[in-house]
């Protein structure tokens, strides 16, 4: 491109600024929050490049109203709230950072689990109220023999049963097809796998398909259980989960998703048996370098007219 490259930062997370520097000599970079609506109107006129990330919503309007719109480059692996299809109608391509951040959210997810399982923020209050040596400590659940099930057996799926395969559990999964190069129980539906298990990881993407997949049958199945989400927000019923919780009928919950980012229900933020955390699966300082270094490189691959990276199947010629 000869003429100045224009970037609109359009992240609901904030991208580092390194990272920004670095889209800055490449261009002129404005964000979305910074600009008024007269502001953003006139500047999403002449938008060649749109940064994204986790959970950015950019709709089939957004994209009309970049008429010049070329490459929408997310710095994440989840694209769900990005309309792929109005992006393909009008020849905007979707990068994203896929495979970097496996290993960082499958520790997360056994990390929530074990927190969770043997009730280490309520310890932690317990100590903090000064109730230690006044009153007994209830007992937690062992790691050891529990029955985990993975709703999504994906790269990331396939990490965490790995590092669950030590705690000596027993590991079984639901996925579209059986893998039969995997040495863990298949279960056709979530609700099967659901009423086996002793805690449930989902680690699905999102999808129309996979709306609220978690809903009050699967959460009934999953009684006096464990329910871990580290895959997205939408996955699961917010209000089912609610009623569960507050009647007593799962055990505890561990959610690093939540489906309406970054507001959380209250009813999550005073129960001893719920651990939150801020959508940080791959918040650490070595993987958000290398999904960083791998928005830079789509972007360099567009402006010199190579192949995009990481291109989304969806936007693919």
């Amino acid at each position: 491109m000869s003429e100045k490259v224009r970037f609109l930062n359009m992240a609901n997370q904030s991208l580092p600024q390194w990272l920004l520097q670095e889209v800055g000599r490449r261009g002129e970079v404005k964000n979305k929050r910074d600009l008024d609506k007269d502001e953003l109107y006139e500047y999403m006129q002449h938008v060649d490049i749109v940064l994204a990330s986790g959970g950015s919503t950019i709709t089939a309007d957004d994209i009309k109203a970049m008429p010049k719109l070329r490459l929408i480059t997310d710095c994440a692996v989840g694209y769900d709230k990005i309309d792929v299809a109005a992006c393909k109608e009008h020849g905007v391509h979707v990068t994203h950072t896929p495979g970097v951040l496996n290993n960082d959210v499958a520790d997360l997810a056994v990390g929530l689990l074990i927190n969770v399982t043997r009730s280490l923020v309520a310890a932690h209050k317990y100590i903090e109220n000064g109730n230690w040596g006044k009153t007994l400590f209830p007992l937690s659940t062992s790691m050891s023999d529990l029955k985990v099930g993975l709703a999504g057996i994906g790269s990331i799926g396939q990490e965490i049963a790995k590092r669950l395969e030590p705690f000596k559990t027993h590991i079984g999964y639901f996925a579209r097809h059986r893998h039969d190069d995997l040495p863990y129980t298949y279960f056709e539906k979530i609700v099967d796998l659901a009423q086996w298990c002793d805690a449930l990881i989902i680690i699905m993407p999102a999808s129309k398909d996979n709306y609220h997949i978690v809903d009050d049958k699967v959460l009934d199945a999953l009684k006096d259980g464990f329910l871990i989400n580290v895959g997205r927000g939408s996955l699961v019923d917010t209000q089912a989960l609610i009623d569960a919780l507050e009647s007593g009928h799962i055990k505890g919950v561990a959610l690093d998703v939540f489906e309406n980012e970054p507001h959380v229900p209250s009813s999550f933020l005073h129960m001893d048996n719920v651990v939150i955390t801020p959508h940080i699966g791959s918040a650490t300082q070595r993987t958000r370098r290398i999904m960083g270094q791998m928005v830079l490189d789509n972007i360099d691959a567009f402006l010199s007219g190579r192949e995009l990276v990481n291109e989304v199947k969806e936007t693919r010629s």
